[in-house]
């Protein structure tokens, strides 16, 4: 840590570890003589600089758009560290484990619409972003979810019935938007009242909805289906398009996604991050309500 420091040319006054959830990467909570800061740790090898380098890009395209995420204070090209805003420990999913104020929910859906009328072309210029084609739905979506699923039941899968329902799926999708692929209320961060989105590195090219389901069938909150209806109904007014041509498209898209969220579920219980094993049933009751399973 000491050579750490030394490099990005800073002296703390104490150093508090934090825990990093579902992340490979470590982080860090500097204190300084007038703020604190937040030290990122890259995951180790050519991956961990990559994602390091993505966070810094996209994080400065995003500022500079004027989406709220935290101001990137520095980044090492060599080794991949950051040195970001800290905005604290309060998430959106402790504001709804409370039970506080879930008028949050409606600043979330102002940020989405600011986030999906940025022109895609802009950013792609800067970094490239993969795309939600049907290999990708197929394989790091559905597939992800079911395999450790009808592993545990014993089942076999129809490779044949999935595609043609990705396939069916597809011709109800809206123009392609930016996507963060993990807004949900554990990447949305509230300081001074104010909400912040955290962990774009993953963005992708995709379906408008594709946020959407990911913030309100988000296994961690369990929202009540009023209140979905409610931010739905307040997304398609923000966003000013065709209700039954949106509902078409959320209707398959919030199943890929649950599916894609259950197999991370599996995927980091299985490398010993055994607090998201408490997630898996609320994500198999969603498939259920949305009768996938």
């Amino acid at each position: 840590m000491n050579k750490i420091l030394e490099k990005i040319k800073i002296s703390p006054k104490k150093i508090e570890e934090l825990k990093g959830d579902g992340s490979n990467r470590k982080f860090y909570r500097i204190f300084l003589k007038r703020e604190s800061l937040i030290l990122i740790l890259p995951q180790k090898g050519k991956k961990g600089i990559k994602e390091a380098e993505k966070t810094f890009i996209i994080g400065n395209f995003l500022k500079d758009q004027g989406i709220p995420v935290p101001e990137i204070k520095h980044w090492d090209k060599e080794t991949g560290i950051l040195l970001v805003e800290d905005l604290g420990n309060l998430r959106l999913y402790e504001v709804v484990k409370h039970k506080k104020n879930l008028n949050y929910y409606f600043q979330a859906i102002e940020i989405l619409i600011l986030f999906q009328h940025i022109k895609k072309n802009k950013l792609l210029k800067l970094t490239n972003l993969p795309v939600y084609t049907k290999t990708f739905i197929l394989e790091k979506e559905v597939l992800y979810g079911l395999k450790p699923l009808f592993q545990d039941l014993h089942k076999s899968i129809n490779l044949g019935k999935l595609k043609g329902w990705i396939e069916k799926a597809w011709k109800k999708f809206n123009p392609y938007v930016l996507v963060h692929r993990d807004f949900q209320s554990k990447n949305l961060m509230i300081k001074n009242e104010k909400l912040y989105l955290i962990d774009f590195q993953g963005m992708i090219i995709g379906p408008p909805s594709y946020d959407l389901a990911s913030l309100i069938y988000d296994p961690y909150t369990n929202l009540e289906n009023t209140l979905r209806k409610k931010l739905i109904d307040y997304y398609i007014k923000l966003a000013e398009i065709d209700k039954t041509k949106f509902l078409e498209e959320l209707k398959e898209v919030r199943c890929f996604r649950i599916l894609q969220a259950l197999g991370a579920f599996y995927k980091l219980s299985s490398e010993g991050k055994l607090w998201f094993k408490k997630y898996i049933p609320e994500a198999i009751k969603l498939l259920k309500e949305f009768k996938v399973l």
